[in-house]
């Protein structure tokens, strides 16, 4: 575990990942619920990766594991502390692919906290991190109040000697790293969530549903309801089956509605589904669509509407690029115009046009800035990183480094696009192998879904030297130290910046 960067990842969520050649696979969530005490209490969710572990031998298996240190201090007076341990024992360290999940209960009076975290390796006391977010604890007493959204891994009936369990089920949190991310093999997307003191003796509609977040415009497929009436705690355990909900970013909500159709309080969790094979409507239901009057039934000429579908290359998915190489195979420019319409109303289906507008403003820039001598801008790895994930907030441009080709590395603080996940403090590094020509190939990301290459530094030095410089598969460790005037391993992005479960 060496090398570790941490960083806060939304409201509710820390991850601890390293830019160095084995990550300190460690992600930390937390949420916020009242007891029948009426007191308010966090918990803190850790999930560690076993395969990224050092490990002893411990008998007839193999142990691992972090000690954690957390306090919760309001100025220099600590309010809430504890020590532990979480453990991970194998039989065999060639082959660990377990999760191990851990919660931690904390009674904490409302008010603001600063949270700090400390890990250690169990087995190398020199391997410490420490990391502190400030957080406000919300006063749950009160009228219409809610708890945090827990996105759940699973859930079952609770053994009664379960300190943790909630409303008698076992909760297995989902620890995210960033956004919470919902792949392919997820079929079910599972959460609980508390509501608090409203009105007594009130009816009122219990509502859930999935909206899609950019124009949060609820899917009346992905909705539920119930009537309630008025209590201290209502416990909700609810799942959607999201096996045809399509690629995209979504928002979670549930509120309480009053009989005067009056929102009493409501509480939203923003995810990403990533669905291959749920095919969105546009690419099968086109004859239907009507463009008459849109600025899509403006575009008369055949290369133009040619051109701007292509220019839709690098923002779509792999069933959506395929349904665009055969539609400009095709040739059909009825269809095309059509489609096009229907990609832009599937972004934003208030103004699909301004949508347009945007993204065509940021392809001509990458067309400037990026373009080769056989390839446009936009369809280079940088002109794809920059249309998907943004602007990058810093880039260091490491044009004449000593026993490696020009270099980029990308950072972003923040990635809120409409064509990636949520995620906070990625980096991408790109490499110019052919030199002179402007065409940097990705060589890694720490970016959900990129190329990840945890020997980044000895690819690029080998590739970038006709494949004579270090073995990529060796152990060696011939890069940890940077030559006479390189900056490769001291440049300025990547220097800033309970219960336990098995799953």
């Amino acid at each position: 575990m060496k090398n570790v960067v941490a960083c806060f990842l939304g409201i509710a969520l820390l991850s601890f990942y390293s830019s160095g050649a084995q990550d300190l696979g460690l992600d930390i969530s937390y949420a916020q619920y009242q007891n029948d005490q009426d007191q308010t209490y966090v918990e803190l969710y850790f999930a560690l990766n076993g395969n990224t572990l050092s490990y002893k031998s411990a008998g007839k298996a193999y142990e691992g594991g972090v000690e954690v240190t957390v306090l919760f201090k309001q100025d220099s007076s600590i309010e809430a502390a504890d020590r532990f341990r979480i453990l991970a024992n194998v039989e065999d360290t060639a082959s660990v692919n377990d999760i191990f999940i851990q919660q931690e209960r904390f009674a904490l009076v409302p008010g603001n906290y600063q949270l700090q975290l400390e890990l250690k390796d169990i087995h190398d006391s020199s391997e410490h991190y420490s990391i502190s977010q400030n957080i406000e604890v919300h006063n749950m007493g009160q009228s219409n109040s809610i708890s945090d959204i827990l996105l759940l891994d699973s859930y079952k009936p609770a053994d009664e000697k379960n300190q943790y369990a909630k409303s008698g089920y076992e909760l297995i949190p989902m620890v995210s790293s960033g956004s919470y991310y919902f792949p392919d093999a997820m079929t079910k997307l599972s959460f609980y969530v508390e509501l608090y003191n409203l009105p007594p003796n009130e009816p009122y509609l219990l509502k859930y549903y999935i909206e899609n977040s950019a124009q949060e415009k609820p899917l009346n497929e992905y909705a539920a309801f119930s009537k309630k009436q008025a209590s201290e705690v209502q416990p909700v355990l609810a799942e959607f089956d999201i096996s045809k909900l399509p690629t995209g970013n979504y928002n979670l909500v549930v509120e309480a509605v009053n009989k005067n159709n009056e929102t009493l309080l409501q509480k939203k969790q923003f995810f990403f589904r990533r669905n291959e094979e749920a095919k969105p409507n546009y690419l099968t239901d086109l004859s239907e669509t009507d463009i008459t009057g849109t600025f899509v039934d403006r575009i008369d000429n055949f290369d133009s509407i040619y051109t701007y579908v292509q220019y839709l290359y690098p923002i779509s998915s792999e069933r959506e690029q395929d349904f665009q190489k055969s539609l400009l195979a095709s040739r059909d420019k009825p269809k095309m115009k059509r489609y096009f319409y229907s990609y832009w109303e599937k972004i934003d289906p208030y103004n699909p046009e301004g949508a347009w507008k945007k993204y065509h403003k940021e392809v001509r820039i990458t067309n400037d800035l990026f373009g080769t001598r056989i390839q446009k801008g936009y369809l280079t790895s940088r002109g794809r990183v920059y249309l998907v994930y943004g602007r990058p907030d810093m880039v260091e441009d490491r044009k004449f480094e000593p026993t490696m080709p020009p270099y980029q590395i990308w950072q972003y603080n923040q990635i809120n696009s409409e064509f990636a996940i949520n995620q906070t403090n990625r980096f991408f590094v790109f490499a110019e192998y052919e030199l002179s020509t402007n065409d940097y190939e990705m060589v890694h990301s720490t970016a959900l879904g990129e190329l990840y290459d945890s020997r980044w530094k000895y690819t690029m030095a080998r590739r970038g030297n006709g494949g004579t410089g270090p073995d990529v598969d060796s152990r060696s460790d011939e890069l940890s130290q940077d030559s006479y005037g390189s900056r490769l391993n001291n440049n300025m992005i990547f220097k800033s910046g309970g219960s336990g479960t098995n799953r």
